[in-house]
């Protein structure tokens, strides 16, 4: 079955840990640059950046790109694709991935497998996990954990350890969205439950509010994310080497 989708990256300036990180160059380019960039090797109908800087508009605006001005108040990605969908009245039935601005090297395979996955699946709403790896520090907070049923759909996210299952059976979550319009739509509208304000996990809002996650499970996984001046140098080394 053909897969039709569209890649939005929210792309907001601010940031805690790494301040005007999506401005940060490497090799002459500024990372949002560099994640929209790869995100054409994809097989998506369009790809939009959904930002709040002019800055950011005004790259993407010059390299030819579709970007979408948003309001700054937004507390997630989510909402400001939410207020992009909204303004340009997206169709209901419209298949979005969500993509993280600061994450510039995806592979975009397992994106358009991704796709493939919710169109097979008529999935409404679906992430992404894998094995931990040997080396893997389960016990860290950064990385998600999640636990799935026998249909590959998720029960649990947590930043610790989840509890009643083995090792194995904690996968970790890796941070792509999917979903239909109107399931964002109805997403975005719920407040923030207990567990999501507890964990400070977005997703489990969906959870708590019966919206079934689908899950592609992949057996590796392996991105860029930037997020600290560490990451920034890692991936400097990398595209460098």
């Amino acid at each position: 079955m053909d897969s039709k989708f569209n890649i939005v990256i929210p792309a907001r300036l601010e940031s805690k840990r790494l301040n005007n990180k999506l401005l940060r160059e490497v090799c002459g380019k500024p990372i949002i640059q560099w994640t929209w960039e790869n995100s054409l090797s994809s097989n998506a109908n369009s790809i939009t950046v959904v930002t709040d800087s002019e800055e950011i508009k005004h790259i993407i605006s010059e390299l030819g790109g579709n970007v979408f001005l948003s309001k700054k108040e937004h507390e997630s990605g989510t909402d400001r694709i939410n207020e992009f969908i909204s303004v340009n009245k997206v169709h209901d039935q419209e298949l979005i991935i969500n993509l993280q601005g600061d994450e510039p090297l995806l592979d975009m395979d397992f994106i358009d497998k991704f796709a493939r996955f919710m169109t097979n699946r008529k999935a409404n709403f679906a992430s992404m996990c894998k094995p931990f790896l040997y080396e893997e520090n389960l016990d860290n907070p950064n990385r998600v954990k999640v636990v799935i049923d026998e249909q590959n759909k998720a029960i649990l996210f947590s930043r610790k350890k989840i509890e009643g299952y083995d090792d194995f059976e904690n996968f970790h979550h890796i941070g792509v969205y999917g979903y239909d319009v109107n399931t964002l739509k109805k997403f975005a509208s719920l407040p923030k439950s207990k567990n999501e304000i507890r964990e400070n996990l977005e997703q489990l809002r969906a959870l708590d509010n019966k919206i079934e996650m689908h899950m592609l499970k992949v057996q590796s996984f392996s991105s860029y994310g930037i997020d600290t001046e560490d990451d920034l140098e890692k991936f400097k080394a990398h595209v460098t080497k």
